[in-house]
């Protein structure tokens, strides 16, 4: 037998939520996969996602000049610790400036995550519909994580 793992692959049109989603739908992972009623499945369902979602984030990550490639092969790249901080607010300002004509948008944020990971957070309005709206936005952007929210 083969010692090695088969590496998986995610194909995605673009690192947006949206093409992410489409993505897990194409290979599998159900659709509110986290409230599936029976544990043996739901859980199954969640390391489907988890797999996809490193595969996903491994695709992205070569996306990246070979400088910021070297910076999360060091683990010194900014998304990677709170003291880097500051670097992280200057691409928090590329990713704001390539949002600023999205209307639905309220604000774009720097957040401190669990295991010194920065991650952006982005807040929509309430008026917005919100499956439509963050399909558009960026899921992974130059190396970081986004996550989006709605004001009530």
């Amino acid at each position: 037998m083969w010692p090695f793992k088969k590496k998986t692959v995610i194909t995605l049109k673009d690192f947006t939520y949206g093409s992410f989603y489409d993505a897990l739908m194409e290979n599998g992972v159900k659709e509110d996969f986290h409230q599936i009623p029976d544990p043996i499945e739901r859980n199954t369902q969640i390391k489907l996602f988890e797999k996809y979602r490193w595969a996903a984030f491994e695709q992205h990550l070569k996306t990246l000049s070979s400088e910021e490639q070297k910076a999360f092969k060091d683990k010194k790249h900014p998304s990677q610790s709170h003291g880097l901080k500051e670097a992280a607010e200057i691409v928090l300002e590329e990713l704001r400036e390539e949002l600023k004509g999205l209307d639905f948008i309220i604000g774009v944020n720097l957040g401190l995550h669990q295991a010194g990971r920065i991650v952006f957070s982005i807040l929509l309005k309430a008026d917005c519909e919100f499956d439509d709206c963050y399909k558009m936005l960026p899921w992974l952007y130059k190396g970081f994580e986004t996550k989006v929210s709605q004001e009530e």
